[in-house]
């Protein structure tokens, strides 16, 4: 009857006593039914209903969530008669035994499909036995269809294109194409002339010299197919330079500084950036100012990440981590990452890491990192499969997650004996009926008040995460706000949150209070007053207990989001149930591009790749639009001539 607010509230059924006298510890109570099967109550008590009415009674103090029995005593419980009790927990247990057996099924199937994947990709990769490699392409090629409905088996097929490609066997070679030896006779004399010139300056061309004297390559490395040469990262390099090995310190805006953490899978990740003042950034390139097209490769936490330094932003290189600048036209940086990705990269460190609690690798490990280098078309040829292959994958994945999307679908359907879609539709009808009843103002003033009296204590609520729960409240729940939501810089926006706002302040229902941030800006806070409480009791009447339920699970999703994190999930959410009220079945690519695009122009700040995220999490989290009112709107403006 006590613990933290997720376990208030949880049931279990005393089946048998474990020795002759017993009794129950503190935070518990007991419930011995009449008349009512056990069993029955204990079902009833799991489902979204009872769960979300019990969480809502409950009382939270700082570290604790209690119920009284006082509370839990008015709690409402549908009886039916005895027989049909008995038949609903036979269905029930039927079901639950069906489900069981469905899941070790599908857990068999999944894992015999992972095992012979594995086995698969493990002949394709053995090049030493010809055979084995063409039986294994014919297999994938001939199962394709049943082996790539799975996530994991498309991560290694990943995982097997780069290997492949470092390997010499993801293109056919060219035997007219000028060897990778000339290539490196090229990249020595180019990086010479340029050291002995003081390149960078005179202290760190010495130290490249010195260094570029001590690359040796060991024995019996593996055979390359023809034309391609091993060499250390430093003998194809012009110069790897190690960064200033200090945390830099931060400033409010400036020059953007790439941490470790902004380093994932490739590619550079702006979501979370510091940044340093020009100043700083001076001392920190010191040795080496980060150019377009020059290779990031992380030390530690964690190694081995890389990345290419793009044209925009400028970007300032943090601790534990180091730069390549290649030669121009000699190696792709494009082929030069893809290598550096494969995932079997620790096999060519001949420093190896080290680190009693975190593995990292030395300064010596990067520099003398072994790499198959192939002539320069070679390297051309194998970024362009490597890339239609990626392709290749990120559609698979895709698929599986509209094939998923579409179970769930199927799936909610026939529990509720409708088509997809319809119950939702139906809960928005009967609470427009709710609304047209008491008038509209008052409807949303009630739902306005549920909403702030559940949020208001929250570290981000403010007016901008206000708004959205509001639109999201009609548009995923489908309570009948009747909004006409914009197409504002902060998501979908209905001004009639300024009006409730002088509502509640007028009726003594909560206090609005401005708080100056430090960016300058100021953030709207909701304390909540006495009177609220009469609103939200209307509030729960006004709603069917699905949503009410639903409503409340949307509002502790978002109770810990910052602002803009709501302001993602809103937006994402509305550009998603626009196309479906449009009648278009959009792709993630048409999402996220139309939220870039077509919303405002602030919302290019959020990459591809965090709004990618922020769409699995509303997935995850089932949050999927239905095509339900209200379509967003362009943001009207004054136009000029």
């Amino acid at each position: 009857m006590a613990n933290s607010r997720e376990l208030v509230g949880k049931v279990a059924i005393v089946s048998e006593m474990p020795v002759k006298e017993s009794t129950f510890g503190g935070f518990l109570g007991v419930l011995r039914t009449r008349r009512v099967i056990p069993l029955y109550i204990l079902h009833l008590l799991t489902t979204s209903y009872a769960r979300s009415s019990l969480i809502d009674a409950a009382s939270q103090t700082t570290n604790i969530a209690n119920i009284s029995l006082g509370k839990l005593n008015p709690f409402l419980v549908p009886v039916p008669p005895i027989s049909e009790q008995h038949r609903i927990v036979a269905k029930i247990d039927e079901l639950m035994a069906r489900c069981d057996e469905l899941s070790e099924l599908r857990t068999a199937q999944e894992r015999a499909r992972l095992s012979v994947h594995a086995a698969a990709i493990k002949r394709l990769l053995n090049i030493a036995e010809p055979d084995q490699h063409k039986r294994a392409q014919a297999f994938l090629a001939e199962h394709f269809g049943e082996l790539y409905v799975v996530k994991e088996n498309v991560a290694q097929l990943r995982k097997a294109i780069l290997q492949l490609a470092v390997m010499g066997k993801l293109v056919p070679q060219d035997p007219t194409n000028q060897s990778a030896s000339e290539l490196l006779k090229e990249i020595s004399e180019f990086r010479g002339n340029a050291l002995k010139k003081g390149y960078l300056s005179e202290s760190e061309s010495k130290g490249q010299l010195r260094k570029q004297e001590n690359q040796k390559l060991p024995e019996n490395l593996p055979t390359l197919p023809r034309g391609w040469v091993w060499s250390t990262l430093m003998q194809c390099s012009l110069v790897v330079v190690d960064c200033h090995n200090k945390t830099a310190p931060y400033s409010s805006s400036g020059i953007v500084l790439l941490r470790t953490s902004n380093i994932r899978n490739g590619k550079i990740l702006l979501d979370d950036v510091k940044y340093v003042s020009k100043e700083v950034f001076s001392r920190w390139a010191a040795r080496v100012e980060p150019h377009p097209g020059d290779i990031l490769i992380t030390r530690e936490a964690p190694m081995g990440e890389v990345c290419i330094v793009p044209a925009e932003p400028k970007v300032c290189m943090g601790q534990r981590m180091m730069l390549v600048r290649l030669v121009p036209e000699t190696i792709s940086p494009q082929f030069l990452l893809y290598s550096l990705r494969d995932p079997d990269l620790m096999d060519r460190v001949q420093d190896k890491p080290v680190g009693m609690t975190v593995q990292h690798l030395r300064v010596g490990g990067i520099e003398t990192l072994l790499i198959p280098l192939p002539p320069i078309s070679e390297q051309s040829r194998i970024v362009a499969k490597i890339e239609k292959l990626t392709s290749l994958c990120d559609s698979l994945e895709q698929k599986i997650d509209t094939t998923a999307r579409k179970q769930i679908e199927v799936l909610t359907g026939l529990i509720q004996v409708q088509p997809p879609g319809e119950a939702a539709r139906k809960a928005q009808r009967a609470s427009r009926s709710k609304a047209e009843a008491i008038d509209l103002a008052t409807y949303r003033a009630n739902i306005g008040c549920y909403a702030f009296s559940k949020l208001a204590t929250a570290q981000y609520f403010g007016r901008t995460a206000a708004a959205k729960v509001m639109y999201l409240a009609q548009a995923h729940i489908g309570l009948e706000l009747d909004l006409k939501p914009e197409r504002e810089a902060a998501g979908p926006l209905d001004t009639w949150i300024y009006d409730f706002e002088q509502q509640g302040q007028e009726r003594q229902w909560f206090e609005v209070n401005e708080k100056p941030l430090v960016s300058g800006k100021t953030k709207m806070e909701y304390r909540c007053l006495s009177a609220l409480s009469k609103q939200v009791a209307k509030a729960e009447t006004l709603m069917s207990p699905n949503q009410k339920a639903e409503f409340d699970r949307l509002i502790y999703a978002l109770a810990d989001k910052k602002t803009e994190e709501v302001e993602i999930i809103a937006t994402l959410f509305a550009v998603w149930n626009d196309f479906l009220i449009d009648g278009v079945e959009p792709t993630d690519e048409k999402i996220i591009s139309d939220v870039r695009e077509n919303w405002h122009e602030r919302k290019a700040r959020f990459t591809p790749q965090a709004l990618g995220r922020w769409l699995d999490w509303l997935r995850r989290e089932n949050f999927i639009p239905k095509g339900l009112l209200p379509r967003t709107v362009q943001q009207s403006k004054l136009s000029f001539g």
